[in-house]
């Protein structure tokens, strides 16, 4: 089983497209397109990070949506619209598989002018299956 790094692993993607939110109403033949740019996005910012103790079993994600206004969002929704950013980061062989990533904290706050979602990794497992 690969080693744990000392550091957490933070990707700071885009806001996931309208196009990638479960409630869109768009054609698959819109929205096939928009998943593949945001997971090959994910990937290749993950790349540079790789390290030596890669592929991790399992791994917490700490999600952090930044808005740029005060509108209410629905942030669960959000959430759902970042499985093309899991995609990424298994393709980068950061994980084996999306399956094991679980969530820690999920939140949104807002900074004017700022749209963006900052993710935070770290390789560990659920307390319940230590």
């Amino acid at each position: 089983m690969p080693t744990s790094p000392s550091k957490p692993i933070t990707v700071t993607l885009s806001l996931p497209p309208k196009e990638l939110h479960q409630n869109s109403r768009h054609h698959w033949a819109e929205s096939s397109p928009v998943k593949a740019k945001y997971r090959h996005t994910a990937k290749v910012l993950m790349l540079p990070l790789k390290g030596t103790d890669w592929p991790w079993a399992s791994c917490r994600a700490d999600v952090r949506f930044v808005f740029p206004d005060k509108v209410r969002r629905d942030v669960s929704n959000f959430l759902a619209a970042l499985k093309p950013a899991w995609d990424g980061f298994e393709d980068a062989g950061l994980i084996y598989d999306d399956r094991a990533v679980w969530f820690g904290s999920v939140y949104g706050v807002v900074e004017k002018g700022v749209s963006q979602v900052e993710i935070t990794l770290r390789p560990e497992w659920p307390e319940e299956n230590k």
